[in-house]
């Protein structure tokens, strides 16, 4: 009979897996849904201002070579209703989410562009977790407008009683004129949306100083004293998690509340008043690095400055969008409500922070060091051990996974992290046997 694909289920099924998703070219993976929200924007876009260009980090250019993509990506815009396409539109709207690149003549940037976020993030949407949508139009080196759509997060703002049970938010600002969220009504199906869609009641401002709070927070309710919520990236190293605790307590917050959450929806969480500080420390505060992406910010950092929140790097400084995709002269990025946390007070503990950080940090390259030495040794010895055909070959995939391990810092920091917390040798310690005396 046909064997059946168990692990078909959801996104990550197996069957789905290879109908819906692709890796591009930078090695990630993208989805149908992606490029569905890429193509749309786009169509409108290139029809209504064709002459200004779109940045956009996904593979812009893999429908023109991978035709059946393609054609499940007109297939699903055509039976949800959103637009009536054809395979060469969907690559004609993709390619043009590339603009930026290939408007680029002589090292100059562009003056205005677009910038586009299709799914920001892949991997949340893939679990079906909280993700977004996002759109920005930076002009003269400053975001002026921009908009940010959350499908499976709940509407809400300070002057409800409830969040909106059946409602999700659309985020917008224009640069001097503030920030509003609009209630959208989906239709849905057992969770799954049907392609309608309507606005309901009027958009409501949002200023970060309005807070969201009802009931009890828990514990948080007796400590005594009213701790910072403090919204940053998920899948953080521990160390990275320490310099948050490390800034936190500088602030006056001993136990302060973190919302983890990879995409700009914590932009939305600090307008809306559902949170005092987003952060992003990316690799850690001992990391001088600007590695920002402007897509990733410029929607949810207008958002945010437009409801009263100030925008920062975790110096203190303005944020450069003037620099291309990355912002280069920036290192991380800050946002908070002025009222709560004032940007001179968080600039300090960051300040304070790092140099713990970097203290913290030569510690661990040391143990690291020690760690690496170790894995070496045995990864390069293992084969020693081994006494048939299978298992010499099991030796040769541990010795290759192993040498692939090692050179990943990411996990280094953590496994070096993980052995300074345990505070004993990597390989643990040889029990003491006792001496011909009966002594230890």
């Amino acid at each position: 009979g046909e064997k059946k694909d168990k692990t078909a289920i959801g996104l990550n099924g197996g069957d789905l897996e290879r109908e819906l998703m692709r890796k591009g070219s930078d090695g990630n993976k993208t989805t149908v849904a992606n490029f569905a929200v890429m193509a749309s924007v786009c169509r409108h876009l290139q029809g209504a201002f064709p002459d200004i260009p779109v940045l956009c980090e996904e593979d812009t250019e893999l429908l023109q070579s991978d035709e059946e993509f393609a054609t499940t990506i007109a297939s699903f815009l055509s039976e949800y209703g959103i637009v009536d396409a054809k395979v060469e539109d969907v690559k004609e709207w993709t390619r043009h989410a590339g603009s930026y690149v290939a408007s680029l003549k002589g090292g100059v940037l562009p003056d205005t562009f677009w910038a586009l976020m299709p799914i920001d993030t892949t991997p949340e949407f893939v679990e079906s977790k909280q993700y977004n949508m996002s759109l920005a139009l930076i002009k003269d080196g400053q975001p002026v407008i921009s908009f940010i759509g959350c499908p499976v997060m709940a509407f809400d703002h300070n002057s409800r009683t409830v969040p909106h049970s059946n409602g999700c938010p659309l985020f917008y600002a224009s640069a001097g004129q503030g920030a509003w969220t609009q209630l959208i009504v989906m239709e849905r199906e057992n969770g799954v949306y049907q392609g309608k869609y309507r606005l309901r009641g009027p958009s409501l401002k949002l200023n970060v100083s309005d807070k969201i709070k009802r009931g009890h927070d828990g514990l948080y309710d007796f400590l005594g004293s009213e701790q910072l919520r403090i919204a940053m990236g998920s899948r953080s190293r521990e160390d990275i998690f320490r310099d948050a605790e490390r800034i936190g307590k500088l602030l006056g917050s001993e136990y302060p509340k973190f919302d983890f959450l990879n995409s700009a929806m914590k932009y939305c969480w600090l307008s809306r008043g559902e949170c005092d500080v987003v952060w992003y420390l990316k690799n850690g505060l001992y990391d001088n690095s600007a590695t920002e992406r402007l897509v990733s910010h410029a929607a949810g950092c207008l958002v945010a400055m437009e409801s009263g929140a100030a925008v920062a790097d975790l110096d203190g400084k303005a944020l450069d969008w003037s620099c291309g995709p990355i912002l280069e002269n920036n290192r991380g990025v800050l946002a908070t409500d002025p009222k709560k946390v004032p940007l001179r007070g968080i600039r300090d503990a960051i300040e304070k922070a790092t140099a713990s950080s970097m203290e913290a940090y030569e510690v661990r390259c040391e143990k690291r060091k020690e760690v690496s030495k170790m894995l070496s040794y045995l990864f390069n010895n293992v084969a020693k051990f081994a006494e048939t055909d299978e298992e010499r070959e099991a030796a040769k995939i541990v010795q290759a996974k192993g040498m692939k391990m090692l050179d990943n810092t990411e996990e280094m920091d953590q496994l070096a992290q993980e052995q300074i917390n345990r505070g004993t040798p990597i390989l643990g310690e040889r029990a003491v046997e006792d001496d011909a005396f009966g002594q230890q």
